[in-house]
Order: C-alpha cells, then sequence, then structure tokens
C-alpha cells in the first residue's frame, strides 16, 4: 500500500521514476513464486508499472506491462482484476486511434466480468452493455448511468428521442 501511495503522490518525473525502480524490485523479488500472494504482488506491480509508463508517455511499455498484468492475474485465477486492467488498456487504445484493439479489450472485459461474477449477474450485463455502447459510439460509460441513449435505443426516462 505504501508503493500505491507513492505512485499517487508522484509528479515529476523523478518521483515516477523511483516509483518504477521500486514496483520492479517487488517484481523481481516475486517472480517464479509459486505463493499466489507473491503472484498476486507481481501482477499488481505490473499493473502500476503500466501507469507509470502511461504518465511518463513510454506507451509501448505500458502496453506490455498491461497485457503482463492481465496475463498474471488470469494465472492466479482473479478475473476482476483483470477486468479492471482490460479497461484500461481499451481506454489507452482509444486514445492511440486503435480502435479494434481497444473493442478486443472490452470484449475481454466481458469475459472477465462474467468469469467472476457468472453469467446473468448484473455485472457481466453491465459489462455487456457497457460494450454494445462502446460498439455503437466508440465512447465509454457506466452501465448504471446509461438510462438515455440514442444510438443503444435507450430511454428509460419516457422523454422520446425527438424531444
Amino acid at each position: 500500500m505504501l508503493l500505491h501511495k507513492m505512485l499517487e503522490a508522484a509528479k515529476t518525473e523523478e518521483d515516477l521514476e523511483l516509483a518504477r525502480k521500486n514496483f520492479q524490485l517487488v517484481i523481481d523479488e516475486n517472480r517464479g513464486s509459486k505463493n499466489r500472494d507473491d503472484r498476486f504482488d507481481v501482477a499488481w506491480s505490473m499493473s502500476c508499472l503500466a501507469s507509470i509508463y502511461v504518465r511518463l508517455e513510454q506507451i509501448t511499455l505500458a502496453e506490455q506491462a498491461y497485457l503482463t498484468a492481465i496475463r498474471l492475474f488470469d494465472e492466479n485465477n482473479m478475473p476482476i482484476n483483470s477486468a479492471g486492467l482490460s479497461m484500461a488498456l481499451a481506454k489507452l487504445y482509444v486514445e492511440l486511434r486503435r480502435l479494434d484493439d481497444a473493442e478486443s479489450q472490452m470484449k475481454a472485459y466481458v469475459e472477465y466480468e462474467t468469469k467472476d461474477w457468472g453469467v446473468g449477474s448484473d455485472h457481466a450485463m453491465a459489462a455487456q452493455e457497457e460494450l454494445v455502447h462502446f460498439q455503437k459510439t466508440g465512447k465509454f460509460i457506466q452501465a448504471f448511468e446509461h438510462r438515455w441513449c440514442q444510438p443503444c435505443g435507450i430511454d428509460e426516462y419516457g422523454i422520446g428521442f425527438a424531444e
């Protein structure tokens, strides 16, 4: 948690580099461990590295770190963590105008939410709704706020799209 607070407090490139080195130490120290907590620490540290690389504008390294963290969380059977990272990576891909890659990550997000919460759960259905909205508009939404959307044909307020 202390390392995460260090990351949140980092403002300068020097601060980010110090945080990067500390997260890398956690990865190096725990890599190859059979202990589930150690494997979580490696995956979580890798996800933090991804956000550091984004802030440092080292996009290739950020993408690699996100993909590695997702894989490591998958190997540790932690789909909820993979879901969040898939969404973060999808948003990065949109910034890079890589919409096909973003859509692939949104589909993975739906799969991870479904794996974690189960088919038919509110979480899985919300993730699916967010994917459909993204496919129709190229924009991200929070499904619980998705109450009036002409592209998706949702009018929970009964206003009517002509109005």
